[in-house]
């Protein structure tokens, strides 16, 4: 994201759910103070990725990211 736009700050957490196969099985913004196009982007990208398989029952993880130019 900072490739395309290097002004681009801020930071979002996003709750994701993980499905006994691996795979995403919902996401949840908890935070967001960034742009709402960004957060969308992030979130189709999130929803396309495989994790290891839970052990037992399905997991959930917090995810944050930050945003920051090193050029200041």
């Amino acid at each position: 994201a900072l490739k395309h736009n290097s002004s681009l700050r801020g930071k979002i957490s996003i709750r994701i759910k993980i499905a006994m196969n691996g795979r995403v099985a919902s996401t949840e913004i908890e935070e967001n103070r960034i742009n709402s196009g960004v957060a969308r982007c992030i979130i189709r990208h999130l929803k396309r990725t495989r994790f290891p398989k839970p052990k037992g029952v399905h997991a959930s993880i917090v995810l944050p990211l930050i945003f920051a130019s090193s050029k200041q």
